[in-house]
């Protein structure tokens, strides 16, 4: 259901700002009438977004990063050599035991 914010005058004559969930605007009216409450906004709140910034990235490799790609700034290479040659050092390269068969005790 979605989240309606809304604004309003009680009995009293007081602001009263809240939000709750509601069908639709209708309803939000309805409610707001049956609490006797003259209606002075009401909008559909904005949804939330939850991303999350930095939760895979480690400091050590923005550093990494941000030194490499000052180095290849500072000698001309174009942008996007620039670019693949970082993401090339970025991967992950595979463990030295991964294409060798497992016969020795470091490999295990």
């Amino acid at each position: 259901m979605p989240v309606f914010e809304y604004t309003a005058r009680n009995v009293k004559g007081e602001i009263v700002q809240n939000k709750g969930e509601f069908a639709t605007r209708d309803d939000v009216l309805a409610h707001l009438r049956k609490n006797r409450m003259v209606v002075v906004q009401v909008r559909e709140a904005p949804r939330a977004f939850k991303i999350k910034f930095g939760a895979g990235i480690k400091t050590r490799d923005v550093v990494i990063f941000t030194r490499q790609f000052a180095t290849m700034i500072n000698a001309g290479l174009p942008l996007v050599q620039r670019w693949s040659t970082t993401s090339k050092a970025a991967t992950p390269s595979p463990t030295p035991c991964a294409s060798t068969p497992r016969r020795s005790a470091t490999c295990t």
